[in-house]
Formats: C-alpha cells, sequence, structure tokens
C-alpha cells in the first residue's frame, strides 16, 4: 500500500493525502471501503507524527460510529462478503494501532468486539494500568462472542497446525490449593495431537511443573514444562497463553492458545494477575 510506504520514509502529510485518496476514489463500494479501511491505522500514526490531534479526533469518532454496528446488521442490509470485510476491518484496526504503538487511540476506540478488547487489554498492561485492566477483563467476560474458532494453534519450525472446535477432546481447568492452576487439553486434528497439563505461569514451587504429548508424522514426544515456559499471549483475548518449548524429534516447539476460558467449564476466571 503506497501510503504505508510514504509513513515508512516519513512522508507522514502524504501517507494520509494518499490514504484519503484512496478512499474517496472508492468511495462507491462498501466492500472496498472496508479492506482499505482496515489500515487507517497507518493515517491515525501519521497523523500523531505531525501533531494534528483535532484530525485524529475526528478519525475516530468516524470508526466508533461506524463500527459500533455489529457485522449481523449489516449481512441483513449487503451481503456476506461486505459483512466479512467489516468483521476483518474490526480485527485489524486495532491490532495495527497496537504494532503502531497508538495506545491513546486504542483506547479511545469504543465497539464491542474481541480483538479490540485484547488489543485494549494489551495496552492496560503495557501501561501497567491495573485497573483499567480489570475493567477491560469484564467486558471482555460480558460479550457473546468471545474470538474466533480455531485461536488454538501448534507450531512446529514455523510449520501451523491449527485446532478448531471439532478438534477439541478436552479443556479444562483444574483448580489447586494455594491459587495454583492447570489447563489440561487434549487436542486432535487428524494431522497433530497435543494433550497434557500446562502449569499456570504464576503457579507456586510444588505446582511448578507439567508435562505435554505431541503427535505428528509418526514421531511423538512427551516434554515437561515449567511455568517459565508459559508466556502470557494477548492477541486474541486477555487470557491467552504460548507455551515455547525444544524437542529433540520435532524441534522448535509453540503451543498458543488465544482464550483458556474458551471451551472451559469453569463457575468464575481464575485469577490470573500475580
Amino acid at each position: 500500500m503506497q501510503a504505508q510506504e510514504l509513513y515508512n520514509s516519513g512522508q507522514y502529510e502524504q501517507a494520509v493525502e494518499t490514504f484519503d485518496e484512496g478512499m474517496e476514489q472508492h468511495a462507491d463500494s462498501d466492500d472496498a471501503i472496508a479492506l482499505i479501511e482496515g489500515y487507517i491505522a497507518i493515517k491515525i500514526r501519521s497523523l500523531k507524527q505531525l501533531g494534528w490531534q483535532d484530525e485524529i479526533d475526528k478519525v475516530i469518532g468516524h470508526l466508533n460510529e461506524k463500527y459500533a454496528v455489529s457485522s449481523d446488521s449489516i449481512t441483513q442490509e449487503r451481503t456476506l462478503r461486505e459483512s466479512d470485510h467489516f468483521e476483518m476491518a474490526k480485527l485489524v484496526i486495532p491490532n495495527l494501532l497496537l504494532m503502531l504503538e497508538c495506545y491513546e487511540e486504542i483506547l479511545a476506540l469504543n465497539w464491542p468486539h474481541w480483538a479490540l478488547l485484547a488489543a485494549q487489554y494489551r495496552v492496560a498492561q503495557l501501561i501497567d494500568d491495573q485497573l483499567l485492566g480489570l475493567k477491560i477483563q469484564a467486558q471482555f467476560d460480558g460479550l457473546d462472542v468471545r474470538g474466533r474458532d480455531g485461536i488454538m494453534m501448534l507450531v512446529l519450525n514455523d510449520e501451523q497446525h491449527p485446532f478448531h472446535l471439532q478438534d477439541v477432546q478436552r479443556f479444562e481447568i483444574s483448580n489447586l490449593p494455594n491459587d495454583n492452576a492447570y489447563l489440561n487439553v487434549e487436542l486432535n486434528n487428524g494431522q497433530a495431537e497435543v494433550s497434557g497439563s500446562i502449569p499456570f505461569p504464576y503457579n507456586d514451587g510444588i505446582c511448578a511443573e507439567g508435562q505435554i504429548t505431541i503427535k505428528h508424522n509418526d514421531i511423538e514426544e512427551t516434554l515437561t514444562i515449567d511455568r517459565a515456559d508459559v508466556k502470557r499471549l494477548f492477541q486474541w483475548s486477555p487470557y491467552g497463553f504460548e507455551i515455547t518449548l525444544k524437542s529433540e524429534g520435532l524441534g522448535d516447539v509453540s503451543v498458543l492458545i488465544g482464550d483458556i476460558h474458551k471451551y472451559a467449564h469453569r463457575e468464575r476466571v481464575v485469577r490470573f494477575e500475580k
């Protein structure tokens, strides 16, 4: 995209103009507008570099008015494809703003969508605002749709193996004394299998380890997981895990779980801050 090239070269005013020209050229196509608008973060960051706060406020106001509408109502009025692009823009905008470190602008956005709330929660972590983080968690917990199906993935040496709802054979949280917890999983997509007990990163020394078994291409290996191997992952929710391990037979192994509570039966979200 030409606007991004101009931004990367420090030509911020030209980047803004180029983005606006692209929007004007496709003003008659809601489909194209939704695709282009997903990259409006480039315009916002350029305006931020220029110090044009009034223009930023206008853009934020436009986005809040437009994307407060659910994609379901868009489907009723337009085509499914346009609805998909509308939904994709809701995903791309907050994540690209996060990449460009537009933290104030992310927090100024206001529409009920898991991708935005996940980005806002990540900002709360980055600016160390625990009260804001708890508020965003509560909003996320109240959503009817908490992320897309399939935000679980095994990565073997950069080769991705996603798991979907039908691949989940077991997915539950075991709460133990002293605020310890394990995530117990069995996932099988026909090509790769992941099963075992994953310790939460805040577990004490008694519950510091777990095990995970991975099967792929006739190779099966059981690996020990230390609590230090489990990192928080905020890309899709406030409750993501990323487990990174080394394997003799499988190489570099990562297990990504976008929302540990998505499929787990629970009375209440376990304490996650420590």
